[in-house]
């Protein structure tokens, strides 16, 4: 806690996004909090600021993959310590009328004193 962690160097964790369709997609990619259907129960919403991911905008040419890296800031205070939580990274197709998006979670678990 109190530093910044890159998860793709730590765990070997990255957030790949695919292009299966035939034209160029353009997403944005960032950590927002958790609505109520993507909660766990024993799992705490952190501030969302606390992950990052680099880079925040990507352009996939169709059926391309591409991998984005998220970093961690937990700030180094007593009411962080030992507590359970639930990262929501969303990725959103920028251009569109009707927003499209697609999520995943990240669980983090921190140390005790």
């Amino acid at each position: 806690m109190g530093q910044t962690i890159d998860l793709k160097e730590l765990k070997g964790v990255g957030v790949k996004l695919t292009n299966r369709g035939n034209e160029l997609v353009r997403l944005r990619v960032l950590s927002v909090k958790p609505e109520a259907n993507f909660r766990e129960a024993g799992w705490s919403d952190p501030n969302p600021s606390w992950m990052k991911v680099e880079p925040a905008v990507l352009k996939l040419k169709p059926n391309q993959i591409k991998e984005t890296r998220p970093t961690l800031t937990i700030p180094n205070e007593p009411e962080n310590r030992g507590k359970k939580f639930l990262f929501l990274i969303t990725a959103e197709l920028e251009g569109l009328e009707i927003p499209l998006q697609v999520h995943t979670r990240v669980f983090v678990t921190t140390e005790g004193e």
